[in-house]
């Protein structure tokens, strides 16, 4: 039985609105033109890493001298590297998945997405993130001085006709940033995030996913060299 009617329906089920195609497509041109880029999504887990790392308000975290036997032994999980910014990350091995807390300062961030822009040869990337501007404001500041990553904030004021309905709907403006992320020579997602895996059906049915990755994994592996 060939599957091709069974793909056919399924993308067009993913397919985004023709609003938003038009949209992704303009923004994709006014931020990198025709060059390709990495697009990076990085799903902050305010719950799941509370009392690791030094990113949240003092009174949503503990101290940052935090003992991290007892917070990992609390957490029933293990916690990796030594920064104040957290990933909760998510590995199959064999039948079962292997749960940990990935940390990592910004500037071991920046030096791990400078090292897959130098190994893919792409200088452009797009950064995708929930954090909240004010809360991470010197982490993305840093982190866009020193990999020069590209927000939705960088596109100019008049770049659509619809710039004042997606500052105003953050529902519609990450579905915008997902197809950006979508159309990525290389996509680095979070292995926990259900908007990762909606980006990573929409590139597996483009057929777009040969070096896609997760952020998480390659911070890991990235920290335990070190």
């Amino acid at each position: 039985m060939s599957l091709a009617p069974v793909l056919k329906v399924v993308r067009t089920h993913w397919r985004p609105s023709p609003e938003i195609i038009e949209a992704a497509s303009t923004a994709v041109s006014k931020l990198f033109g025709i060059q390709k880029f990495i697009a990076v999504h990085w799903r902050f887990e305010e719950t799941k890493c509370r009392g690791v790392g030094t990113l949240l308000p003092e009174d949503r975290q503990r101290k940052a001298d935090y003992n991290r036997e007892e917070l990992s032994a609390e957490k029933n999980m293990e916690i990796v590297g030594n920064g104040p910014l957290c990933l909760y990350s998510v590995r199959s091995v064999g039948d079962s998945k292997l749960v940990k807390l990935i940390t990592v300062t910004t500037e071991e961030a920046g030096n791990l997405l400078n090292q897959v822009k130098e190994s893919a040869n792409i200088t452009n990337v797009f950064f995708s993130t929930d954090v909240n501007p004010d809360l991470g404001r010197s982490f993305l500041q840093e982190l866009r001085e020193t990999t020069n990553v590209k927000m939705m904030r960088d596109l100019p004021r008049d770049w659509s006709t619809a710039y004042a309905f997606f500052l105003n709907h953050s529902d519609v403006t990450s579905r915008l940033e997902q197809e950006i992320c979508t159309r990525s020579t290389i996509f680095i997602g979070t292995s926990s995030s259900s908007w990762t895996q909606t980006v990573k059906r929409q590139r597996e049915l483009a057929h777009s996913v040969k070096n896609d990755t997760m952020l998480d994994h390659l911070i890991e592996d990235y920290t335990l060299r070190q």
